[in-house]
This record gives C-alpha cells, sequence and structure tokens, in this order.
C-alpha cells in the first residue's frame, strides 16, 4: 500500500498529491531552507518564492492534476533549484596565542 499525501505550496495554485517519501524530502529541504534563513529579514518571503518555484516545476511535470508525484521527481525539482545559500558567511572566530 502507498501512502499519498495532498499538499498545497505557498503561491501556486494547485494541489499536489505526493508519495510519503517525496513528501519527506520536500519537508527536509524546506525545512533546511527555513533554518539557513533564519536571519534573513525577508525569509518568509524568499521561502514564499521558493514554494511558488517548486510548485510551477512540479505541476510542468505532471500529466494531469490526479498523477502523485514520486520521490525521483522532487529530487529532479530540488536539484534543479539548489541548495539555499544566505550569502554571508560568518565569520569564524580565531585566537591568537603570544
Amino acid at each position: 500500500m502507498q501512502q499519498v499525501i495532498q499538499v498545497s505550496l505557498s503561491g501556486h495554485p494547485a494541489m499536489f498529491r505526493l508519495e510519503m517519501e517525496a513528501f519527506d524530502a520536500l519537508r527536509h529541504y524546506l525545512d533546511r531552507a527555513r533554518e539557513r534563513l533564519s536571519e534573513d529579514p525577508d525569509q518568509e518571503e524568499v521561502l514564499n518564492d521558493l514554494e511558488q518555484s517548486i510548485g510551477e516545476k512540479l505541476a510542468a511535470r505532471l500529466p494531469s492534476e490526479e498523477s502523485v508525484i514520486a520521490l525521483a521527481e522532487v529530487e529532479a525539482v530540488l536539484a534543479e533549484i539548489g541548495s539555499v545559500e544566505t550569502g554571508g558567511a560568518k565569520p569564524v572566530a580565531t585566537a591568537t596565542l603570544t
């Protein structure tokens, strides 16, 4: 038996039906993005844009709205989008011995 979860992504009108493994991968990606953007004042806007982009790419891959999205499809979309980087590395503190 295959477990399927229906989700909506910010800014995208379609509902997506994902296999459990695909949902877990997507949730992990978005959780990690939220963590990396935790100090960004535009965090919510960036996350909404990211979800909308993921939704558009998933919708383009679906033959119909009733299709179930597999892990391989989610992984391909996330690889296409790439990882979320904040662009500002925190300085590393170094100690000077005298």
